[in-house]
């Protein structure tokens, strides 16, 4: 798609206000392209993510981009409890409840000819699993058939932690916290929840009276562990 085709067509970033997301919209600002920059509050963030997401609010700002923040209809712990059972990495059931069908019921009705394009920050230096990944999608059936676009795709971590630098950030090097703990969590960041994450987790086991089962594995990169279920289709930890 030529660059004049883009200007014509209003393009969302969908941010988790992590590492990925922050140089997705700094790539954007520098391609002289516009946006509305789109979070989606699960009410099951880090504790310690409210400001992270403060700072990307004021860094899109200053881009000139329009913000918006979507309030998942249930939340996480509503959800957990609801169905008597914690998302698992394999079964994510969590991404597409808490951030795919909100997302859908906003842009729905502001969109009914399917114009807009999805800007996801997927790089292929970022997980193993996508090294296929194209850089476009013409018609993505997780967000309405709309065009997803992966303008990152080529982009190394070289070139992602300098896109980091220019907007005012130092890399994190680990996934967005905007759910913690997450379904792909380790028994290792269990362990090593705060002392909030940690009450609001033990509240919820209380009240299902099942405790959170997490998998002890080990991934090359940071990234990896979200792409093998469901929460890759959202940009789940980007």
């Amino acid at each position: 798609m030529q660059l004049s085709d883009l200007l014509k067509r209003p393009l969302i970033i969908r941010t988790n206000y992590g590492d990925e997301s922050l140089a997705l919209t700094q790539w954007v600002f520098e391609s002289g392209l516009n946006a509305t920059v789109i979070y989606i509050d699960t009410g099951w963030a880090a504790a310690s993510w409210k400001k992270r997401v403060q700072l990307g609010e004021l860094h899109a700002r200053r881009c000139g981009f329009e913000i918006h923040t979507i309030t998942s209809k249930i939340s996480f712990s509503d959800a957990v409890i609801g169905r008597a059972s914690f998302p698992s990495a394999k079964f994510q059931w969590c991404t597409g409840l808490l951030k795919g069908l909100p997302f859908l019921d906003w842009i729905e009705p502001i969109d009914l000819g399917g114009e807009y394009i999805i800007l996801m920050a997927k790089r292929k230096a970022a997980t193993s699993a996508h090294q296929n990944l194209p850089e476009w999608i013409e018609q993505c059936e997780f967000h309405g058939d709309r065009t997803v676009w992966h303008p990152m795709v080529e982009v190394t971590d070289i070139e992602r932690d300098g896109l980091l630098k220019r907007a005012g950030f130092i890399p994190l090097y680990h996934r967005s916290l905007e759910c913690q703990p997450c379904a792909n969590s380790t028994a290792l960041e269990i362990e090593r929840l705060g002392r909030v994450d940690s009450v609001k987790l033990q509240a919820v086991e209380n009240a299902i009276k099942i405790k959170w089962q997490s998998e002890s594995l080990d991934f090359e990169k940071p990234l990896d562990l979200f792409y093998r279920g469901c929460g890759n289709h959202f940009g789940c930890g980007l």
